[in-house]
């Protein structure tokens, strides 16, 4: 249980991508093939990045439906930012079903069917490389 919570601790605070790697590399050589949970639970990390990058202060992913929140200022300079503009054309030009709209004074984006977090991560990782060649395009 206690060496549980330290691994779990030691996911939740990899520095980056390649730290990643090296914990599942690590994980790996000592308990062999982790279990699909466990696979969920480094997605769920590299999600939460992206997350953050695009913009977003919380994703909620339930039942096959996912909700982004954005920044709660309505006021912050996020909206006027070139990563807000593309995460919008990327969800009006390639995400099926997305819609905005306004919860708790908060602007969100909701896609209905995502499916898992293998999913939301393919989607997250696609409107992160489109924000990037959006901005190299600018």
């Amino acid at each position: 249980s206690t060496e549980r919570l330290t691994l779990y601790y030691r996911l939740d605070n990899c520095a980056g991508e390649e730290e990643l790697a090296d914990f599942h590399r690590e994980l790996t050589d000592r308990v062999g093939p982790v279990p699909d949970q466990v696979e969920d639970l480094f997605r769920t990390v590299r999600c939460r990045r992206l997350g953050v990058e695009l913009g977003f202060e919380r994703l909620v992913l339930k039942q096959g439906r996912l909700r982004c929140s954005f920044v709660s200022n309505p006021e912050s300079p996020y909206f006027e930012s070139p990563v807000f503009q593309a995460v919008m054309r990327f969800a009006d030009t390639r995400m099926v079903g997305a819609r905005l709209k306004e919860a708790n004074r908060h602007l969100q984006l909701s896609v209905e069917d995502v499916g898992g977090m293998s999913r939301l991560l393919e989607i997250l990782s696609s409107m992160r490389d489109f924000a990037a060649s959006d901005a190299a395009l600018a």
